[in-house]
């Protein structure tokens, strides 16, 4: 699945790259990086969340798939600028040859707050079309 291409690039960022400054923290996959569903955390966390994308070309090689950048994090100005570095970095990224990303937003998207606006919910929503 693209998407586990998504986490392995997310996760060899280096801790000086704009997305892991921005965080103030590097990504490791279980701890502050997750795929589908977002665990009840006391740090900033990054889920990937996987959606339906446009069918298979008729060779059913060529693929379209969707996926959504949630970041939950305890300020409204890390909350924008940590998705706006994943806007700027990995939009048109090839992912190290695995497909290529573009994002549907030009600017992260706040969604919610939770617990009295202790944890800000932002999302940036993105394509990848990639050959198995």
């Amino acid at each position: 699945m693209i998407i586990n291409s998504v986490a392995s690039y997310l996760c060899d960022l280096s801790v000086t790259h704009p997305i892991c400054d921005k965080l103030d923290s590097t990504l490791t996959f279980g701890s502050n990086l997750f795929i589908g569903i977002e665990p009840i955390k006391t740090v900033s966390t990054i889920t990937l969340i996987p959606y339906s994308g446009s069918p298979p070309n008729m060779d059913n090689q060529r693929q379209t798939a969707a996926l959504q950048i949630r970041l939950r994090t305890n300020s409204r100005y890390k909350s924008l600028s940590v998705q706006q570095a994943c806007i700027d970095n990995l939009h048109t990224n090839t992912l190290n040859g695995n497909g290529k990303m573009y994002s549907r937003d030009s600017a992260p998207i706040i969604i919610k707050s939770e617990e009295g606006d202790k944890w800000i919910i932002s999302v940036t929503n993105f394509t990848v079309k990639y050959i198995k």
